[in-house]
């Protein structure tokens, strides 16, 4: 579990490394204005829900039905992504 970290810095620092790794395997950009706020929202709905579920979803209790709301959504949302330039939450940009 990540966040049997004691340090939520590190937990930060391992999340703000796995999205910009994403964006770069992916050819995307982030966007550095909203990162910290993103980052800050996903260790909280770990700690709500037990995954990383992008701040911008609205969790129900059902998380089955939530299992393209993990960050990062934009890999299941590729259409709104390329008709907006941007994800749901703007962490994603093109």
């Amino acid at each position: 579990m990540l966040l049997d970290y004691d340090d939520e810095k590190v937990i930060e620092g391992i999340l703000h490394t796995g999205i910009v790794n994403y964006a770069l395997q992916n050819d995307i950009y982030v966007n550095a204005e909203r990162l910290d706020k993103i980052i800050s929202g996903l260790i909280k709905n770990y700690k709500k829900y037990g995954d990383f579920y992008c701040p911008c979803k609205i969790i129900t209790d059902n998380k089955f039905n939530h299992i393209h709301d993990i960050c990062p959504c934009v890999k299941d949302d590729m259409e709104y992504f390329k008709k907006y330039g941007h994800c749901r939450c703007n962490l994603f940009v093109a």
